[in-house]
């Protein structure tokens, strides 16, 4: 994984429906699937990732509430040396099949409606493509048994 920075697609799994509680967005739905988070992390892309799976850490960004209810099933990394979240966002928001849940979730720092959509099997097919292999949670974390 790189050290590098840039930008990072999360992939969150809900099991169930279930009402979070979002920060200063407050108390919000979000039906049971898949949802695609967009982040940056220009200070290191690994250190971001295996902070995000971290069962004890402390809740700061908005996708720290979505990822302790849900399973975090991997990320695609984009190393760049420029802030290319917002663009990353746009391509998955264009997507058919990606649906914005909670408007602000993730982008309290830009002029986008949200960094965080519920996508469909299809659409989950398309971000692949566009960003090629995903990596694992047990990758993240640093091997198959997760150490």
């Amino acid at each position: 994984m790189s050290r590098s920075g840039g930008a990072y697609v999360l992939l969150v799994h809900l099991r169930r429906g279930q009402s979070i509680r979002v920060g200063s967005l407050g108390e919000h739905h979000f039906p049971r699937g898949t949802y695609a988070y967009v982040g940056s992390a220009m200070g290191g892309l690994e250190g971001r990732l295996r902070r995000h799976l971290s069962p004890r850490k402390e809740v700061h960004w908005h996708i720290d509430h979505l990822a302790s209810k849900g399973d975090i099933v991997g990320a695609f990394v984009v190393p760049s040396i420029r802030k290319e979240e917002c663009q990353l966002n746009e391509q998955i928001s264009r997507l058919p099949g990606s649906q914005v849940v909670v408007e602000g979730f993730g982008s309290s720092d830009c002029d986008c409606q949200s960094h965080l959509h519920l996508v469909a099997s299809e659409t989950q097919k398309e971000i692949r493509r566009l960003y090629g292999r995903m990596q694992t949670a047990d990758e993240i974390r640093g091997g198959p048994d997760g150490r």
